[in-house]
């Protein structure tokens, strides 16, 4: 089953944050490269808020995939891959434990998409 989660993102100085108050997650922040990644993937230095979609399944014109790496405190590091295999500036970053309220764990792969949203 392809299950599609969506969050948006606003920008805060150089660090990404989302709310999803269905799963209590309120300015939950993303850290260790994950920012970097988002600001890697948009490309545009003036974007302050975004949607993004993911998923544990391959959908049709997603960005990137990151896949799972080393555990470490409670969270993964992942690698992020392009579906061109275009290098990378942000190789790899950490998602937190939060991650396990969209999936039951962390996902051997993560498929994104972001739209800019202004």
């Amino acid at each position: 089953m392809n299950s599609l989660f969506v969050i948006f993102a606003e920008k805060h100085f150089d660090t990404w944050t989302f709310d999803d108050p269905s799963r209590e997650l309120i300015e939950e922040p993303f850290v260790l490269g994950t920012s970097e990644a988002i600001d890697f993937i948009i490309n545009d230095e003036k974007c302050t808020r975004c949607r993004i979609t993911h998923s544990s399944q391959p959908f049709p014109r997603y960005d990137v995939k990151a896949i799972k790496l080393d555990e470490d405190m409670g969270g993964y590091w992942y690698c992020l891959v392009t579906p061109e295999d275009m290098d990378v500036d942000v190789d790899y970053f950490w998602l937190c434990p939060a991650t396990k309220a969209f999936y039951c764990d962390h996902p051997e792969t993560i498929y994104v998409k972001i739209d800019k949203l202004n």
